[in-house]
């Protein structure tokens, strides 16, 4: 829609991938400066994963959704210690089930909610519309 109104999207979007780019090569180095040695073992693919279930259990575009899903995320693997053995699956397989049943997650965007409430909105002045016109016949 931006690029319609003749909005160079190409050089914001390089702009952003830019500056994320900045950021994270700058905490990658204050990071290796004060560990002193870093090695690919240090990073590992269970945290990154950790990360992203945070934003997609609290609901990405929404800040408050995602440090709820970060409290979550970091909260429900230590309460279900006991089940050592199928504590990754209990929680994978309740990622699978938010996924699905609630796929903008814990707390959606508020441009998403407000979509659903102008949906509902549309729906009952239609069925108000509806009524209106079976009572003229």
């Amino acid at each position: 829609a931006a690029e319609l109104m003749g909005v160079p999207t190409f050089k914001f979007k390089l702009l952003a991938f830019a500056t994320g780019a900045f950021i994270g090569g700058l905490a990658g180095g204050l990071y290796a400066s004060r560990q002193g040695f870093i090695n690919p073992q240090s990073f590992l693919l269970l945290f990154s994963i950790l990360y992203l279930a945070a934003v997609v259990v609290g609901g990405q575009g929404n800040r408050w959704g995602v440090l709820v899903g970060a409290t979550l995320v970091a909260y429900l693997p230590q309460r279900f210690r006991e089940f050592d053995d199928f504590r990754v699956l209990v929680f994978g397989l309740a990622l699978v089930v938010l996924a699905t049943v609630r796929p903008e997650g814990l707390l959606p965007p508020k441009r998403t909610l407000r979509a659903k409430h102008l949906e509902q909105e549309l729906e009952e002045l239609e069925e108000g519309n509806a009524g209106e016109e079976s009572a003229r016949v």
